[in-house]
């Protein structure tokens, strides 16, 4: 048996320790681009992952892209008003047939000029010739699983495929509670952090440690003695309370220059 290179790294956590008795992740797992080959796969791959919003297809031809570590990918409505997702990846020479967002008619390869139907099959491959070997419906793209779960849209890039709501249901009836349904799309803002992707996952999950030091104006707002954290099988939640009288005058946030937790 081929022994696993990263077996040794993985043994130095124990999850089943107690938390005062644990210790955090090694720092290898968060340098060791190792690592991340393994969290692609058994982490993004394995799971559904939100990557938009339904209004955003609302009409046939209407479509957007995106890349799941590293997995380019088109969501699309198509003529028949069915909602569908492909690797963005051309069959030929696996240039992107689609860029953005917006609406269209087919996709079309800038490299090549292939074809596809919005329903992914092969329409067109200009000038190939005649072929024995070549099978028209062999090369349509490559589908992806795709979900939708009240206004969102859901991709799954691996094997073993759970329903969606198996890894959300848990949220189910909070999100309802808030009127999740009923939320209308204002604006979009993106941000390139030059970290490993579980070092931004730990700062918002430290159960509210930095806030009192780093955001004075936000903990003048929270009772942080309420602060909880709730673990179910695929998510958490963290819940904190409003204080019962609100602060007279609410103390200023960190210098923009003190380093971020």
């Amino acid at each position: 048996m081929t022994p696993d290179p990263l077996g040794r790294e993985l043994d130095r956590f124990d999850p089943s320790l107690p938390i005062e008795s644990a210790w955090t992740p090694p720092a290898s797992w968060y340098l060791n681009p190792d690592f991340l080959g393994r969290e692609r796969q058994g982490v993004f791959h394995s799971t559904w992952q939100a990557v938009g919003r339904l209004d955003q297809v609302d009409h046939p031809g209407d479509y957007f892209t995106g890349c799941l570590l590293g997995e380019p990918y088109v969501v699309l409505r198509d003529r028949e008003g069915s909602l569908r997702a492909f690797h963005n990846v051309c069959r030929h020479h696996a240039a992107h047939v689609c860029e953005g967002e917006g609406s269209l008619e087919e996709l079309v390869c800038p490299y090549h000029g292939w074809t596809y139907a919005l329903d992914g099959t092969l329409a067109r491959a200009p000038r190939l010739g005649r072929s024995e070997v070549f099978q028209r419906e062999r090369f349509s793209l490559k589908p992806a699983a795709i979900q939708t779960w009240g206004p969102l849209v859901f991709l799954h890039l691996g094997e073993g495929l759970p329903p969606v709501e198996r890894q959300l249901g848990d949220l189910q009836p909070r999100l309802e509670a808030m009127g999740y349904d009923q939320l209308k799309f204002a604006a979009r803002r993106s941000y390139d952090l030059a970290c490993n992707w579980k070092v931004y996952v730990d700062n918002y999950l430290d159960g509210g440690y930095h806030v009192s030091h780093l955001h004075r104006a936000l903990a003048g707002q929270l009772d942080l003695k309420s602060y909880r954290t709730e673990l179910f099988e695929r998510i958490s939640i963290q819940s904190c309370k409003a204080p019962e009288e609100p602060p007279a005058e609410l103390p200023p946030s960190m210098p923009s220059s003190t380093p971020i937790s």
